[in-house]
């Protein structure tokens, strides 16, 4: 299951306090030390969608506090289903598998020539100069890399500029064992990296966090 929620600005001091309660008590101690309220809207809706796709997919599995992998991964020791989040100061998204899972959201980068050499092959760069709109196209490539690095579970850096994806057809995209998927808003993009198909994908509303 994907979901991803965009509604921040519906988020009142009341309603974030009312999610807050939901948190466990490390996670929920992060989100209380993070200094911007748009800082802890996004980690609490990151969480309560984690929340929400193991009460509709996974009913009976406990949720908790995470651990983390050597490069960071979250997980929750001992239950049936991987999981992964990420977001943004546009959105939050989070992805639930039995398999290894990966899901980056990025806002359209504006400055990806900082980065794009570092980050992109040859093939890539090419692609880059003929496009339209190289910002989003650079947005793209990147979410796709990075859930590829996230759904490993290694560092970001981990040869990301020997990942190709300047050829890209069908949603989903497989690539190896991997299948691929994107999300296009207006004002960013998802990309989810697994291990099978079938995934539902729901954009989430308010009333679906609020308990």
């Amino acid at each position: 299951m994907i979901v991803y929620f965009d509604e921040y600005d519906l988020i009142t001091e009341e309603i974030l306090k009312q999610m807050m309660i939901h948190l466990p008590p490390n996670y929920r101690r992060k989100v209380e030390l993070s200094r911007k309220k748009e800082t802890k809207v996004q980690r609490t809706i990151a969480y309560m969608l984690l929340k929400y796709c193991v009460t509709e997919e996974y009913p009976g599995e406990k949720i908790g506090d995470f651990s983390h992998g050597e490069h960071g991964k979250p997980f929750i020791e001992g239950v049936g289903y991987h999981f992964n989040l990420t977001h943004t100061k546009s959105a939050a998204a989070c992805v639930i598998s039995d398999m290894p899972v990966g899901i980056d959201i990025q806002d359209i980068i504006t400055d990806e020539k900082k980065v794009m050499k570092k980050a992109c092959c040859a093939a890539e760069i090419k692609r880059l100069a003929e496009s339209e709109d190289p910002r989003r196209e650079f947005t793209k490539l990147w979410t796709l890399k990075e859930a590829y690095v996230k759904q490993k579970g290694s560092g970001i850096w981990d040869s990301i500029d020997q990942l190709d994806f300047s050829e890209r057809k069908g949603n989903p995209l497989v690539k190896g064992n991997r299948f691929f998927y994107i999300i296009e808003e207006n004002r960013y993009v998802i990309a989810v990296c697994l291990e099978k198909t079938g995934h539902l994908t729901r954009k989430i509303c308010l009333s679906d966090l609020v308990i």
